[in-house]
């Protein structure tokens, strides 16, 4: 019921709306008396004085445009007590201008204070109200082990518009189940029976028709079933840009036990590639590079140091050095004493070349990666040892 309170008070709004409406009409009229008796006491002052009472009233009558029902009632009986003292006050002249906004600035905070007072009071006993239902209605087997208790219903409810649900059975028991599954879905460290069970019977909870998806949404939300909003979409400044990309490369510096593997590599492959180079030169001479590579499949190392540089096996990579050891005569001739079966030597040219790609190529490296890295060439070099010289020549100076 809306009760617009002003001199036309004559519609049909109720016993409560009358009660107010003849409250303000008894005050305005003492208010008028009041006016024509000082009027004839003292002249214009007390006139204006009296002007200014009245309208302030008229203005507390635009501030209750919007209260109703048992409100309506209390304020009726609180306005004409509070305006008794002051309008008969200002009837027999004893309020001047400061008493009279002292008068004005008490009846706007008693007044503010009790409508303030009686809604807030009337919403929280709503809520309260709405969260007892909610919590006697049955809920489903699933659902009934993560019931909320009355209080904590409440807190949740006070965020929603209590006046859409207020008379809804579906949409209470549709908040009371959509509350018991996202604690249950709070409460779960994994997804068990129980779980698919309570998220299950609130699928089948019928829900209530709030108007809009906004309604809908801030209905679930408040039940504790909330989810993240769409990104923002926002534009980045070339500043914000470079800090990001400077915490990428922060977040991306190499490991310590990268830095290891990547030396560890450095140095055994440097090895390798010399023992390689004198043990063939050993057996096929000097010019082995350009009689032996075409044999075995390196071809395009010769081509490769003819177009850039340096020697044949600083282009080399782990898949040559496989071809040039593994090669049947290479192995019977020069690798077997070292490396008794070929296809284990190739096994452990392919991990060493595997695990280096991992570690220089800024690949996943990880510790148990720099162990298998140790063994592998840790392995290789119980073979290298035994490609290297019985003997060296030391000259004298």
């Amino acid at each position: 019921m809306r009760v617009v309170l002003n001199a036309d008070l004559d519609q049909d709004v109720g016993a409560e709306g009358t009660t107010l409406a003849r409250a303000v009409r008894e005050a305005k009229e003492r208010a008028s008396l009041a006016s024509d008796f000082v009027a004839g006491m003292d002249g214009a002052s007390r006139i204006h004085q009296l002007s200014t009472a009245v309208a302030e009233w008229q203005r507390h009558e635009r501030l209750r445009d919007h209260i109703d029902g048992s409100t309506t009632s209390q304020l009726a009986r609180a306005a004409q007590g509070h305006l008794d003292s002051p309008t008969m006050r200002a009837a027999m002249g004893y309020l001047d201008s400061p008493s009279m906004k002292a008068a004005m600035g008490y009846l706007d905070g008693k007044t503010m204070r009790s409508a303030s007072g009686l809604v807030e009071t009337q919403s929280a006993q709503a809520v309260r109200a709405i969260a007892e239902r909610a919590s006697a209605l049955a809920l489903p087997s699933a659902l009934d082990t993560y019931r909320l208790s009355t209080q904590s219903l409440a807190d949740r409810l006070t965020v929603l518009d209590t006046a859409r649900i207020e008379h809804d059975r579906v949409a209470i028991e549709a908040f009371a189940r959509g509350a018991a599954a996202s604690n249950a879905l709070a409460l779960a460290s994994r997804v068990d029976r129980s779980l698919i069970d309570a998220t299950q019977a609130f699928s089948r909870t019928l829900l209530p028709d709030l108007g809009s998806w906004a309604a809908h949404r801030a209905f679930l939300d408040a039940s504790g079933l909330w989810l993240p909003r769409w990104p923002r979409v926002r534009l980045l400044t070339t500043a914000e840009k470079r800090r990001r990309f400077k915490v990428r490369l922060q977040q991306n510096t190499e490991a310590a036990h990268v830095k290891r593997a990547k030396s560890l590599v450095h140095r055994y492959e440097r090895v390798l590639r010399e023992i390689i180079d004198a043990a063939m030169a050993a057996e096929y001479g000097e010019d082995w590079t350009d009689q032996r590579l075409p044999l075995c499949g390196c071809k395009t190392l010769l081509s490769r140091a003819a177009s850039k540089g340096g020697e044949p096996l600083d282009h080399a990579d782990y898949a040559h050095y496989r071809e040039i050891m593994s090669h049947p005569d290479h192995h019977s001739r020069v690798f077997s004493v070292a490396f008794d079966d070929p296809t284990v030597l190739v096994t452990l040219i392919d991990d060493a070349g595997r695990l280096r790609a991992r570690s220089h190529h800024a690949g996943d490296f990880t510790p148990d990666d720099l162990r298998d890295l140790r063994l592998v060439w840790r392995t290789i070099e119980a073979g290298l040892i035994a490609l290297t010289e019985d003997f060296t020549v030391d000259c004298w100076q």
